[in-house]
């Protein structure tokens, strides 16, 4: 996930975050999905953009309204991107192109990341993915996506924003049934809609492994991981060093329907002035294929962030409902 944080006249505010999913890969083809299609938390993580005026949020808040698949994000973004992590899908024995798009609603209790539960607000989160998977001999394989996403808030319009990535990661895995050790690059950048100014860019190089265990007869699993990421950003505000922690467990109740629920850590320490956060974050989700493309995604999240800047210490608690067509 990734934080950006907007910078006005009476100081600097912390922006959503959105949560992506995680880096782990699923053995089971219905589980990737539900992990990479579902938006699980508005949580703030990434970046902190600043406007001369006034800005967009924060990373923070539209990473604060991401998901996390990466199974978070991927989970996790790498979340690179605080796990903006979004965690790529299982690997195809072949090189594969994917495509996927779709959008969600989201109800969050806290859209200005501020205080606890104070601006509630609904987030429309349109998306829209292309990447290609290819493997590099046995043990190692190589994934780029690239991810257009944007946040249109109801309320708080000025909030509004549109983001471009792409995500790089390089998989080594030295048995099927060991963790896998990834390291990863992605360029992203977010602007606000209302003032048509940049809120942040960036670079996050990320570091990391997972690893997920099947049982229940292969209908269910538990997950873990771990990524470091160093976000090199302008304004230089934002840029930050991450490490994000992340256990779950996830289970096919039918073949059409599974369901996810994790706990997050994330602790970033940021370069340019004296802030360190540590946010806490629980999700689940459902997640029902309707059609052989076609999914729909119900999850629900709660986040927690202590910061030593009192500007960026808030709760949220969120809600969202979505649709993804993949191929």
């Amino acid at each position: 996930m990734k934080q950006i944080r907007l910078t006005y006249a009476n100081g600097p505010k912390t922006v959503a975050r959105l949560p992506k999913p995680m880096k782990a890969r699923l053995p089971l083809r219905s589980l990737a999905l539900a992990l990479v299609g579902a938006p699980l938390l508005v949580s703030s993580a990434a970046t902190n953009a600043r406007f001369s005026s006034s800005t967009r949020l924060s990373s923070d808040q539209v990473e604060d309204i991401g998901e996390i698949s990466e199974v978070g994000g991927s989970t996790t973004s790498s979340n690179g991107k605080d796990y903006k992590g979004t965690t790529p899908p299982p690997a195809p024995e072949a090189n594969h192109f994917r495509f996927n798009v779709g959008t969600r609603a989201q109800y969050t209790t806290n859209a200005k990341l501020s205080g606890d539960h104070d601006s509630s607000d609904v987030i429309f989160l349109p998306s829209l993915e292309a990447g290609y998977h290819t493997p590099l001999g046995t043990k190692f394989s190589f994934d780029s996506a690239f991810r257009l996403e944007s946040g249109a808030y109801v309320a708080n319009s000025d909030r509004s924003f549109i983001g471009y990535s792409l995500q790089n990661t390089l998989d080594y895995r030295p048995r099927p049934n060991l963790p896998r050790i990834f390291i990863g690059a992605e360029p992203y950048r977010y602007d606000n809609f209302d003032r048509g100014r940049s809120i942040t860019e960036a670079i996050a190089l990320s570091v990391g492994s997972d690893y997920g265990i099947a049982f229940n007869h292969g209908k269910s699993m538990a997950f873990i991981g771990y990524t470091f990421a160093d976000h090199f950003a302008n304004p230089s505000i934002d840029s930050r060093r991450s490490n994000t922690a992340i256990v779950g467990v996830s289970h096919t109740f039918t073949p059409v329907l599974t369901g996810q629920f994790f706990y997050q850590y994330e602790y970033s320490n940021f370069y340019d002035y004296d802030r360190d956060d540590s946010r806490h974050t629980l999700g689940a989700n459902l997640t029902y294929q309707f059609r052989r493309h076609l999914f729909g995604t119900l999850s629900a999240n709660w986040s927690d962030n202590n910061s030593s800047d009192d500007r960026a210490s808030y709760q949220t608690a969120g809600v969202s409902l979505g649709i993804n067509l993949q191929y």
